[in-house]
């Protein structure tokens, strides 16, 4: 790959997600690459459903490129291209790409999801199978993949739980509605959330509570992963913890701002990937520094 569009493709990963970003900086370069490159293709099915006007392909034609790209290693978008390359060097399961198609297509329908099963199923799509995706390419063993999929799902609630409301106001609601009713809470709207505070509080226990105990079983897993690439997702995880520890303090903040570390709470952050434990100043090993 040229310089240029190495340059191109972070620049990508950067605006797509500091989390995720940050935490590629810590692997050693060529799978710093490669996953780049995935998360890079996830984001750009991903931006063809969601802001369909700005991005420059349609989820269809994204879609079909890969068909095309699986059949002749030939396609029209390099990010399609070089994600099917992975895909065939690490063998990445076709199920795993369809399970993420299938995801996108409920965000484009408007899925509305009654029971846990139906949201669940969703994040397998969005959030489970990059965590497999994570596994092929750090060629981690088989038995990682139950673990790899629970992180996959905990970043992805703790997102739901944080994105309420922007979800709100694109017409989406994936928390399931039989937990809305468990609550006797309508809706999620704020002005529904803000005249019966006890039953949002509960329900957010009950979202806080899922969490933690995905987070908990996911994180059993880094006992699968070698030591040069344990730290990025580590502390991947700890972004995750510092956005629920936030959120917790006051459940409302949701309403008012997206809840994401600042810059100070990266740069602490890329430190604690790149620089050995033992040569940290103590304030940067403390749990609640980022």
């Amino acid at each position: 790959m040229r310089i240029l569009e190495k340059i191109n493709v972070f620049i990508k990963f950067y605006k797509g997600s500091k989390r995720y970003f940050f935490s590629a900086m810590g692997f050693p370069a060529q799978i710093r690459e490669d996953v780049s490159e995935v998360y890079n293709f996830c984001r750009l099915v991903d931006d063809s459903i969601d802001e369909p006007d700005k991005n420059e392909y349609s989820f269809d034609e994204i879609r079909s490129d890969y068909y095309q790209a699986i059949k002749t290693e030939k396609a029209s978008i390099p990010l399609v291209y070089e994600f099917v390359r992975i895909k065939k060097e690490k063998g990445i399961k076709d199920e795993w790409v369809e399970a993420l198609f299938e995801s996108m297509l409920m965000d484009k329908y408007g899925k509305i999801y009654e029971t846990l099963e139906d949201t669940l199923k969703y994040t397998y799509g969005v959030a489970e199978v990059i965590g497999l995706f994570m596994c092929k390419v750090l060629d981690l063993p088989e038995e990682s993949h139950k673990t790899a999929k629970y992180l996959g799902r905990s970043a992805q609630w703790i997102n739901f739980i944080r994105d309420i409301n922007e979800d709100l106001s694109l017409g989406r609601q994936y928390f399931p509605k039989s937990d809305l009713r468990k609550f006797n809470l309508e809706n999620l709207e704020y002005n529904t959330v803000i005249q019966q505070p006890d039953d949002f509080k509960q329900f957010m226990n009950l979202q806080f509570d899922r969490f933690e105990e995905w987070l908990m079983i996911g994180e059993k897993g880094f006992k699968f992963i070698p030591r040069k690439y344990k730290r990025p997702i580590q502390y991947a995880t700890r972004l995750d913890k510092w956005k629920f520890r936030e959120i917790k303090k006051d459940p409302f903040i949701i309403y008012s701002k997206k809840v994401n570390p600042g810059n100070i709470e990266f740069i602490v952050y890329l430190l604690q990937i790149k620089i050995p434990k033992n040569r940290l100043p103590k304030i940067f090993l403390r749990e609640n520094s980022v």
